[in-house]
């Protein structure tokens, strides 16, 4: 695992609070326990979009939806369209066409733009991106939320809502 996935791991799964703040100094300790020098301010400013330190730099978090439980977040209306991005493996999609799309750890994670599914696609070694009938599924009961950073969730995407 590279410096920004454990940055990335550490901050998922070690957060000291419901909105996901770890201390900068058990990261750093952490992070000393699988690598001998690394400077993680650097690595996080040079992925800036990743992640986030508070105001007095004592605390960072992980800019994803994965620290987010819904208990920070509002049900929103979905706009018409939401957006996927996976691997185009026969495998996946067939679970996919199947069981529709499942949550990994908290939720389903999905994007506004297709361009922004896409590149989570890329990260996955695809060019793959399904279509989700958002608003269709919120009109039929399913909750949204929408996190800071624009990703949308919800628990379940039933096969009837994909295209």
């Amino acid at each position: 695992m590279n410096k920004v996935d454990t940055i990335s791991h550490i901050l998922r799964y070690n957060a000291d609070d419901d909105f996901g703040w770890v201390s900068t100094q058990k990261l750093s300790q952490m992070l000393s326990e699988k690598f001998k020098d690394v400077d993680f301010q650097n690595i996080v400013e040079e992925n800036g979009d990743l992640f986030s330190f508070s105001s007095n730099k004592e605390f960072i978090k992980l800019n994803r939806e994965h620290q987010t439980t819904y208990s920070t977040l509002t049900e929103t209306e979905p706009p018409e369209i939401l957006f996927y991005g996976t691997s185009d493996h026969q495998k996946i999609l067939n679970k996919i066409i199947f069981r529709g799309l499942e949550k990994n750890d908290q939720h389903v994670q999905l994007s506004e733009t297709k361009e922004s599914a896409m590149e989570i696609s890329k990260r996955r070694g695809s060019n793959f991106v399904i279509y989700v009938k958002a608003k269709m599924m919120y009109e039929s009961g399913h909750k949204f939320y929408r996190t800071e950073n624009g990703i949308w969730l919800t628990d379940h995407v039933p096969p009837d809502f994909i295209y």
